[in-house]
């Protein structure tokens, strides 16, 4: 999976209506007791279903069996053996064919629309951001690249100490007749030699594209690894004793993992209460409710978006224009004239996508009650 995951969303999410239509393809590819995914039965049903709907000898019904073949092809023959999902966004009409894989399951869903439909995406994504690690000892370092539960990357750092083992220094100290002090300052050079090629190579390997870095050592080696790093990096450090240099990368992926996803959701429950909170104060640093946050999002107000699983608000949407309103159910479209009007749209859906087109950030928020109490939707304004 693609680190820029969050810039290709964006992206989708600009897209124009225009003609066509867009198959947005979710699979659960997890392997079952067996060893067999079987997303298929569910995609044969559900592509029989959209063929059966679409009028005969019309252009979508025309394209549909080409779409139908390049995600069946992409499926049978490019989906890797460790990814449990996939997301696939085909359109003839528009030419596009995008595709992600996850090592996480997605839940089987095929929608057909004018534009992506892009939720379940954008949810997993914000749970699971690109994160660094470093773990390291005196003598050798590993790097490792983590992006949405996936093992991107990997680095091995190994300097000149470790090409002496510890009963090497013995026997060289004894042929060469070191002193103490001499042997002490040697290993002293050989470690602070460690250090610097495992800074060096810490700028080259993450250069920028992670949100945070774990970083795991012995003590000695840990307080120096983080005084030396580079402030870019040394802001997202966060340390931890859960794994160390010998740990298999399934321990590392795991236990990282699950940190993450615990301050993730802290963040996210932070940001909801304060939602709440600042929406009753003076000030207006924050508003609730769809009507209220449509507005900010439409003229650029917003600066975070935040949403509760449980979040059903109710609006309407042009089907030519695809512009969003919250209030009652108009017979034509209050900015184009458009008389197509969507009178149900799955505004989830919708707003995190208005908010993903404007450069929002989207934090998706579990067992909010002060914010699913007041609609289950909130965002944070830019200061003024």
């Amino acid at each position: 999976m693609s680190t820029d995951i969050k810039k290709s969303l964006r992206e989708l999410t600009k897209m124009q209506p225009g003609e066509g239509y867009v198959l947005s393809v979710y699979v659960n590819a997890t392997p079952d007791g067996k060893g067999r995914r079987n997303y298929n039965i569910f995609l044969k049903k559900k592509f029989s279903e959209i063929e059966k709907s679409l009028k005969p000898h019309s252009p979508e019904a025309k394209t549909f069996p080409i779409d139908v073949r390049e995600i069946n092809r992409y499926l049978e023959g490019e989906l890797k053996p460790e990814s449990k999902g996939a997301a696939i966004f085909i359109s003839q009409h528009k030419k596009i064919f995008k595709t992600f894989q996850t090592v996480l399951p997605l839940t089987n869903r095929v929608i057909v629309s004018r534009v992506p439909f892009i939720y379940p995406l954008a949810r997993m994504s914000d749970n699971y951001y690109p994160y660094g690690v470093i773990i390291s000892d005196e003598k050798q370092a590993r790097m490792l690249k983590i992006y949405l539960g996936h093992l991107e990357e990997e680095a091995d750092i190994i300097t000149a100490a470790d090409d002496i083992s510890a009963k090497g220094y013995e026997t060289r100290k004894g042929r060469l007749g070191l002193s103490d002090e001499k042997h002490q300052r040697h290993l002293k050079d050989l470690r602070a030699k460690h250090i610097k090629s495992t800074i060096r190579e810490a700028q080259r390997f993450f250069n920028g594209d992670i949100a945070h870095l774990l970083l795991a050592a012995e003590n000695g080696t840990l307080a120096e690894i983080n005084r030396q790093l580079p402030a870019a990096l040394k802001n997202k450090v966060i340390t931890t004793a859960k794994f160390d240099i010998k740990s298999p990368n399934k321990k590392v992926l795991d236990e990282s993992l699950k940190l993450f996803k615990d301050l993730e959701n802290q963040e996210s429950q932070r940001i909801a209460r304060d939602a709440v909170v600042l929406a009753k104060s003076k000030g207006g640093r924050a508003l609730l409710g769809t009507r209220a946050i449509l507005s900010a999002l439409q003229d650029g107000r917003a600066e975070t978006l935040v949403i509760t699983e449980k979040y059903s608000g109710q609006g309407w949407q042009c089907a030519d224009c695809l512009m969003l309103g919250a209030l009652g159910k108009p017979k034509v479209c209050i900015y184009c004239g458009g008389k197509a009007i969507d009178k149900d749209p799955d505004m989830k859906e919708e707003m995190v996508g208005l908010a993903l087109r404007h450069g929002v950030k989207v934090e998706f928020v579990e067992g909010a009650r002060e914010l699913e109490a007041n609609g289950g939707i909130g965002v944070l304004l830019k200061n003024r």
